[in-house]
């Protein structure tokens, strides 16, 4: 074999071991995001049972602010072209979360996706739509209220969704969500 041919192999096998690391480092990167999308969920649903165990946002007590989703949002909201989703990029992990040692959230077998957050608030005005548009791509949603954050706050009257008695169906995954208050001021509590 001449120098030349060994040469390639030689070039030919380093290629084949930095894919072969690079493939490992992808692999380990979307392990560390799933991962730490399951460790927030997990905490999310700590602080869920901690404010249903303070009766903070009973359903009983008022419910939301929203009106109905026009069909307009909902269409818009659930047919946001792949492409333009693409385009947004996967965006890079820079730290990794630890394993925590807790039952999978899960219903019905599918992973669940769980959103707590409260009409008022302008990031979760925000938060809303994102959350949407994404479960869109899986799944189907009704019930999805229309409602804006606080006018009395930053961002005021920031135009968003409601998950409050909002209906979702996957064959992927399950999701509740929880709106713990309106965007209503009634004295000094919404």
């Amino acid at each position: 074999m001449g120098k030349q041919s060994r040469a390639r192999t030689a070039t030919r096998t380093r290629l084949a071991e930095v894919r072969a690391a690079q493939a490992q480092h992808e692999r380990r990167r979307r392990l560390g995001i799933a991962i730490g999308a399951i460790c927030a969920v997990l905490v999310i649903a700590g602080g869920l049972v901690a404010l249903r165990a303070a009766g903070v946002g009973d359903k009983s007590s008022g419910g939301s602010a929203a009106t109905p989703a026009s069909p307009q949002v909902v269409s818009a909201v659930s047919n946001v072209p792949a492409s333009v989703l693409d385009s947004i990029g996967a965006g890079d992990a820079t730290t990794f979360p630890r394993s925590i040692q807790a039952p999978a959230l899960t219903e019905d077998g599918k992973p669940r996706v769980l959103y707590v957050g409260a009409e008022y608030c302008p990031y979760c005005a925000a938060q809303r739509w994102a959350v949407a548009v994404a479960l869109s791509r899986f799944g189907a949603w009704s019930d999805l209220g229309q409602t804006h954050s606080s006018s009395n706050d930053v961002f005021p009257n920031t135009p968003t969704l409601s998950f409050h008695g909002a209906g979702y169906t996957s064959r992927y995954l399950s999701f509740t969500g929880y709106e713990t208050a309106t965007n209503k001021l009634e004295g000094n509590h919404y």
